[in-house]
């Protein structure tokens, strides 16, 4: 994790509930004046923030007269099943810290400007947390100065100073397809999206430099199928369109689980058999692949702590100068029965 902001303040507001022996909402509680705070706990907070010269910061104080204790959140697709496990995060640590999260579907970059505009100039929120930045959203720069804002997991290349959370896609993608080689695959191919995210970018990459330094002789982008969404559909059509190649993959990697899952049921139209014919793997780690056979191997992203730890970096950056701008969770690559030795 990276350093964030610098200001006057050393200590954190986790460090003043730590060394207190309360939550961070508890320490939230006695800064804001609110009720419901026992006189000895109150105490022993301030102890805390004395010793720790704690003090909050400027742009904090000014908010506490006018904050709503709500959190704007955008998302780009209610029907994706990867982001449940975020919202119910980012929902279970807003009631930890005595928030709200209005959770708001979004389409568009301006769409979420207008948002912001709204819910933000007007005091409805006190910042927000976007789901799904997209690699050239700059416009989010404007807001640098103004707002809390923290973006999960995607976030844009030109907003390196507003927090984001994410995992090393990069990594994760070439760890992973370094694992189907070290089984024997040798032609592997890739269903992505053409879209503007950066984990796809990130996974691209991962892939690529994983199989050119194989140095494995075969025209790696004939085998790259790019989709316009995450659907069942396109994986469905990506293993057609692979799988009727001359010289077909013995490996088909997605770049989702749903994809994933439409590849399998694309070779099995096919009369192909995973993972005696073909290998299959996914990424994200979605509840319901476990109602398939066979089970899909694929990458666990950690949706749930995605959603907690940005409510808790937005509260930082509400109440703390000095924050991390970054925070790269741990993933884990999941083997199960859909991949296997090559023949």
């Amino acid at each position: 994790m990276n350093k964030g902001m610098t200001g006057i303040n050393k200590a954190k507001i986790e460090d003043v509930a730590r060394n207190a022996g309360v939550s961070v909402a508890t320490v939230s509680r006695v800064m804001n004046g609110l009720p419901n705070v026992r006189e000895a706990t109150k105490k022993k907070v301030l102890e805390a923030m004395k010793e720790l010269s704690y003090a909050p910061n400027a742009s904090a104080r000014s908010l506490r007269t006018q904050e709503s204790r709500a959190v704007l959140v955008t998302i780009p697709d209610f029907t994706n099943p990867f982001y449940s496990h975020i919202l119910a995060g980012i929902g279970d640590c807003a009631r930890e810290l005595d928030y709200s999260a209005l959770i708001v579907p979004v389409e568009s970059e301006t769409r979420i400007d207008k948002l912001i505009k709204e819910f933000l100039d007007s005091k409805k929120a006190d910042g927000a947390i976007l789901l799904g930045s997209k690699v050239n959203d700059d416009w989010i720069k404007k807001y640098e100065e103004k707002y809390c804002i923290v973006q999960c997991p995607e976030f844009s290349d030109g907003t390196k100073n507003i927090p984001h959370i994410s995992i090393d896609n990069y990594k994760a993608m070439y760890e992973m397809t370094k694992y189907i080689q070290s089984i024997g695959h040798k032609r592997i191919a890739l269903v992505i999206n053409d879209n503007q995210f950066v984990s796809t970018n990130m996974r691209y990459k991962g892939f690529t430099d994983a199989v050119n330094e194989a140095g494995y002789i075969y025209d790696v982008e004939k085998y790259i199928y790019r989709g316009t969404d995450y659907s069942f559909e396109t994986g469905i059509v990506a293993a057609r369109q692979l799988l009727s190649m001359k010289e077909r993959p013995t490996a088909i990697l997605c770049i989702s689980d749903i994809m994933a899952l439409g590849v399998m049921r694309g070779a099995d139209e096919m009369g192909l058999k995973i993972p005696k014919d073909l290998s299959v793997t996914g990424f994200d780690d979605i509840d319901f692949i476990g109602m398939f056979h066979p089970s899909l191997t694929t990458v666990k992203q950690p949706c749930y702590e995605f959603g907690w730890e940005s409510m808790k970096l937005f509260y930082s950056c509400l109440y703390d100068e000095k924050h991390e701008t970054e925070a790269c969770l741990p993933y884990k690559i999941k083997i199960r029965e859909s991949t296997g030795k090559i023949d």
